[in-house]
């Protein structure tokens, strides 16, 4: 028979256990949030690492393809690594690259700095010589002021007279080359200004379009969205519907077709969802091989009636690989699907919110045979 003091301490410790062991309910919504944060975390990082390689298709360097393939095998890596130290070991692998191509972004666009300095230095001379000119045709002007004075003393009349015309002759010639030559120097200033002007609404047109594809770059989305959502805080009976589309097995493509094949997939895509869309609605490449849609004063259903429909149309065409090539020693068909998510405006959305739903609706197209368009409602 134990002690009364060593089983009263054996009651205690067995009741500490009880107390300190959390429910089956407690573990399952521990469990559930911490599935919620993890699936939070890998999109966070693709998002991030998107932008990162946003750069690249702003300056679009010769090296820049062999930058997003870096950042897109670290994507891949977010979303096929088993642990951690497999993570760890591709990211520190191509951390190296990231902050080499970075670095000469910054060398880029330091002389650009430049250039545009010189400009500035250009027109600061031009408006320089503009004040010595002035300072020139003054001096000439005073000069005659003087002579002007001196003829005032003249007693003969006649030889008045004779220097007056004259002087009067001179003064004419010199306004009249002066205002030639303000006139010349402004029309050239003007055809300048022109000039300059043409290159700003070139060089802001470019920097919005993404340079393989036509489509809008992620500097645009950016701003349209944020415009979209300033209009809607007047308009709030305005919606729209957002479609995120991502080409299936897109890095297969480039592996077995390689790059050039690879990259003529992506302008098919967007030639294919411009012949499906209106001229007001919006396509921008987002990165990579996925791409962005909105459409204004549509619903959920035209949405995806409209996903659908591209689905369709991409699935249903087949590509000669000699006619995208232009050269090829074989001539091989080639056909590719896409998946689509899609999501409509809510009265609390923001930019972000729709486009996360839009997104995890894009997991479940990929995640239930691909090829297929989702909408936001079936997500769980």
């Amino acid at each position: 028979m134990e002690p009364y003091h060593e089983k009263n301490y054996k009651n205690e410790q067995q009741k500490g256990n009880k107390k300190k062991k959390p429910s089956v309910d407690a573990l399952c919504k521990a469990y559930t949030e911490c599935k919620k944060k993890k699936d939070f975390f890998k999109i966070a990082a693709r998002i991030l690492l998107s932008y990162l390689k946003d750069v690249s298709y702003i300056f679009d360097e010769p090296d820049s393809e062999g930058f997003r393939g870096t950042i897109n095998e670290l994507i891949e890596s977010f979303t096929i690594a088993k642990n951690i130290e497999n993570l760890k070991a591709s990211f520190f692998q191509k951390k190296a690259i990231i902050v080499l191509y970075i670095n000469k972004e910054k060398e880029y666009i330091k002389n650009k700095e430049s250039e545009c300095k010189g400009i500035i230095n250009l027109l600061t001379d031009g408006i320089s010589t503009l004040n010595t000119d002035n300072v020139e045709f003054n001096k000439r002007l005073f000069g005659q002021s003087r002579r002007f004075e001196q003829i005032s003393y003249l007693d003969n009349i006649r030889l008045l007279r004779a220097q007056l015309a004259k002087e009067i002759k001179e003064l004419k010639r010199s306004i009249i080359e002066k205002q030639e030559q303000d006139r010349q120097k402004i029309e050239l200033l003007s055809n300048e200004i022109k000039m300059l002007k043409e290159d700003l609404a070139n060089i802001t047109e470019l920097s919005s379009k993404d340079t393989l594809t036509g489509a809008y770059n992620r500097l645009a989305y950016d701003k349209y969205m944020k415009g979209l959502f300033k209009d809607n805080t007047n308009r709030k009976s305005d919606t729209f519907t957002m479609l995120i589309i991502d080409i299936d097995n897109f890095k297969k493509i480039n592996d077995v077709y390689g790059h050039q094949v690879g990259d003529m997939v992506l302008i098919i895509l967007v030639n294919k969802c411009k012949e499906n869309i209106r001229d007001n609605d919006f396509i921008a490449r987002y990165g990579g091989e996925e791409f962005i849609i909105v459409l204004p004063g549509s619903t959920l259903d035209d949405g995806l009636k409209k996903a659908s429909q591209i689905c369709k149309d991409i699935y249903e065409s087949k590509y000669s690989t000699k006619e995208m090539l232009g050269h090829s020693e074989s001539n091989e068909l080639l056909s590719f699907t896409v998946s689509i998510g899609v999501s409509a405006l809510m009265a609390s959305d923001t930019a972000e919110t729709i486009m996360y739903r839009a997104d995890k609706a894009l997991y479940k197209a990929k995640n239930t045979g691909k090829n297929r368009a989702v909408s936001e409602l079936e997500i769980e």
